[in-house]
């Protein structure tokens, strides 16, 4: 009797293992295909699923300013080159922790505010992200995927000094003809090596403090258990 209650106890478990084997492929198969699109959409150009062409048509989608606004956003920023500007567009959005939403898009109910909308391009010239520089705060910026390192990356395509900008105003007045940071701890990779012609003495300490690489923590051999 007892032979028999254990065969069966053995067939149980062995069933159970069986069902947990096949549940347990299945999981991994599905989690290999839910891998492979996610480098397939990395290896695209953008995490979050967004690539260059989807950048630069929500761009193309906001409206561009009139002759009449840009010439009287010109005059209010100090900022000749906007009103004769075809790059740049403006969008009601809601701005937040550093990043911004369209209204179409936006996860809670906050009031939306005008901003001027500037697309982001990186070293290649490829729309990468869109910032958003708030009419009634254009000393700062938002970024909509919150890829963009900075504002203006375009000008680093060429060799040479690189005006830097402390804020998105001050590089609206220059005529963009420079760059701005947005993210100093990635951005410092990005401008590595590069000689950059800060505004003035302080904002020339600012950049070198936040875009200095890390150095190596060098380590002594592990008889010694000190460090360099």
């Amino acid at each position: 009797m007892n032979g028999q209650h254990d065969a069966h106890v053995r067939a149980a478990c062995f069933a159970m293992i069986r069902d947990m084997d096949r549940a347990l492929c299945g999981y991994r198969s599905a989690l290999v295909d839910v891998m492979a699109d996610a480098a397939a959409t990395i290896e695209a150009g953008d995490p979050l699923g967004f690539g260059p062409d989807d950048v630069a048509a929500r761009f193309e989608a906001c409206p561009a300013l009139t002759a009449a606004d840009a010439a009287a956003l010109a005059g209010r920023w100090r900022a000749p080159g906007l009103a004769a500007s075809d790059s740049i567009r403006w969008a009601q959005v809601r701005v937040g922790g550093g990043r911004f939403e369209f209204p179409d898009e936006a996860h809670d109910d906050g009031e939306a505010a005008p901003a001027i909308i500037v697309m982001c391009l990186d070293d290649g010239r490829v729309a990468c992200d869109l910032a958003a520089i708030p009419l009634s705060a254009p000393a700062t910026a938002a970024r909509w995927l919150g890829r963009a390192d900075l504002l203006g990356g375009e000008a680093l395509a060429t060799d040479g000094p690189v005006r830097a900008f402390r804020t998105p105003l001050d590089w609206l007045r220059a005529g963009r003809t420079g760059i701005v940071v947005l993210d100093a701890g990635e951005a410092r990779w990005r401008l590595a090596g590069r000689d950059l012609v800060a505004q003035d003495v302080e904002h020339g300490r600012w950049l070198r403090d936040h875009l200095a690489l890390p150095r190596p923590r060098v380590l002594l051999p592990e008889t010694t258990g000190r460090a360099a």
